[in-house]
Parts: C-alpha cells; sequence; structure tokens
C-alpha cells in the first residue's frame, strides 16, 4: 500500500508486500501519522520605490492545523507607525488580516503592498504696506495698515521626511483715496492697489500735505 509520508511528505510504501503461510496467526498493522511541517513568508513591499523591506519581511513556521495567531501578532510589523499605509490598489484590506490562523496545506507566501503616509500643513507669510499722513490743520497723524496674507502648502513624506513645497499665493494691497484737506494739495491723491508676491517686503507711504498759496 502506498501512501504518504505525514512528517517528510514523501511517498512511501507504508504496508509492505507480504506472502503469508498457512502456520501465521492474524496480526494488525498500526500507524501513526504526525502532523506535517509547514510554513509560509510574509513580504513587505514599498510601492512607491519599488524595493522588498527585508529588514521586516518574517517567516512562520510550525505543523498542520497548528495556530500561528500568537505568533503573527507578535512578528507582523506596525507599519503605520513608521509612515506607511495600505497600497490599496493592491491590497484592498491588509492581507495578514485575512489569514486562517492555522497553517495547512494551502498556506502560501503573503505580500504586503505598502505605500508612503503624507501630511500637508499651510505657511503663510503676511506683508503689510502702512500708509501715514498728517492733517495740517489738526497735527493729526493717522496711520493706515493694509495687509497682504501670501499661503503656500507643505507635503511631507511621512517615511523618508522629503518635503514638497507648493507656490506661494498672491495678495493685493487695495488702493486708498487720500483724504482732502481745504487749502492744502496732497502729494499724491492716491495710493494705488499693489499685487504682493513672495519676496515683497513691508512698506511705508508717507502723505505730505502742502498749503496752498
Amino acid at each position: 500500500m502506498i501512501g504518504e509520508d505525514g512528517t517528510t511528505g514523501k511517498v512511501v510504501e507504508i504496508v509492505p508486500a507480504q506472502t503469508p503461510t498457512a502456520n501465521e496467526k492474524d496480526y494488525t498493522w498500526e500507524y501513526v501519522y504526525s502532523p506535517k511541517a509547514q510554513s509560509f513568508t510574509v513580504t513587505y513591499v514599498d510601492d512607491t520605490t519599488g524595493e522588498e523591506l527585508t529588514d521586516h519581511d518574517f517567516t512562520l513556521s510550525g505543523v498542520t492545523d497548528r495556530s500561528y495567531a500568537k505568533t503573527l501578532a507578535s512578528d507582523k510589523w506596525d507599519y503605520a507607525t513608521a509612515g506607511y499605509k495600505l497600497d490599496t490598489a493592491k491590497n484592498a484590506t491588509d492581507p495578514l488580516s485575512e489569514l486562517s490562523g492555522t497553517f495547512s496545506a494551502q498556506n502560501a507566501g503573503v505580500t504586503v503592498y505598502l505605500t508612503h503616509q503624507t501630511s500637508t500643513t499651510t505657511q503663510t507669510q503676511t506683508i503689510t504696506r502702512t500708509i501715514n499722513y498728517l492733517d495740517p490743520t489738526t497735527k493729526k497723524l493717522t496711520s493706515l495698515t493694509q495687509t497682504a496674507e501670501l499661503t503656500r502648502t507643505v507635503e511631507e513624506d511621512l517615511v523618508t521626511g522629503a518635503k514638497t513645497y507648493s507656490r506661494w499665493t498672491t495678495a493685493t494691497w487695495p488702493s486708498f483715496t487720500v483724504p482732502s484737506v481745504a487749502g492744502n494739495t496732497a502729494s499724491q491723491t492716491v495710493v494705488p492697489a499693489q499685487v504682493v508676491k513672495d519676496g515683497d517686503g513691508d512698506v511705508t507711504v508717507t502723505i505730505a500735505y502742502t498749503k496752498l498759496g
């Protein structure tokens, strides 16, 4: 009789051929099967770079029908803390969560595909224009401050720490009509609107009045 050795998996003759004689008594062959050795490997792949993350690969080893759940729980990598996330284009859910928990002949290697997590923040800068004018009659100094707020986004790769910056936005200081003072003429009647961009600095505009005549 031919069968499979439960330990080695090899095909062996488990009941040898035999020619009985008239003087032989009945006898019984008893065979005990041991569970077959099983193992499979868990592999992590960084799909952003295409590299296998060999420092975190591991192999689960045991025998048929024995549980590997405890070993899996201790050996699997908490990749989220390292800045990774599942590549949902290749694995909709974590393939390790889909495992049965016990070894069987159907066990096969598992590959977990990952991509990099990113975080996005916003940077701002404020550039001001101050318009000063002195009323020649009351001697009252008036200061008007106009602000232009520029922003840009910063996307950081949480695995590598690399940062990608967007362009700074622009803003506009609005035009300002200088108040008229009877009997006086202003150095300029309107402070024009002005587009403000990254690299511009704060500006001060001083309006002077000159008495007519």
